[in-house]
């Protein structure tokens, strides 16, 4: 190889490539992709067509957006809210602002991905 004259003052900084599995996942055996579908939720920033990045291994906690699975085993996305009765366990707010308690639990949103 022939070179000739100064090598570049920026050869070395190169920035590298955004890697964003890299960026989004923590704990890749535990978590999952999912395209959110509603309206519900929207004050967390969350809209329809959303992907949600959801972590089963996160643990719960009071104001975290969470996916939990409902009795009819379908997916919701809720924001969690501390049981005064029992601070172990987590209630939801439905549309209509009824209280629920969260049964089953699948994971913590950690990251939402919207494609404009």
């Amino acid at each position: 190889m022939n070179t000739t004259g100064f090598p570049s003052p920026a050869q070395g900084y190169e920035d590298s490539t955004l890697n964003f599995n890299d960026i989004l996942i923590k704990h890749p055996a535990s978590t999952f992709a999912m395209r959110y579908a509603g309206r519900n939720i929207m004050s967390c920033g969350i809209f329809h067509g959303d992907i949600l990045v959801v972590d089963s291994s996160c643990h719960p906690a009071a104001e975290k957006t969470a996916v939990i699975s409902t009795v009819s085993g379908a997916f919701r996305c809720v924001k969690l809210i501390p049981d005064s009765a029992d601070g172990n366990k987590f209630l939801y707010a439905d549309e209509y602002d009824v209280y629920h308690p969260v049964v089953q639990l699948f994971g913590i949103v950690t990251g939402v991905v919207r494609c404009l």
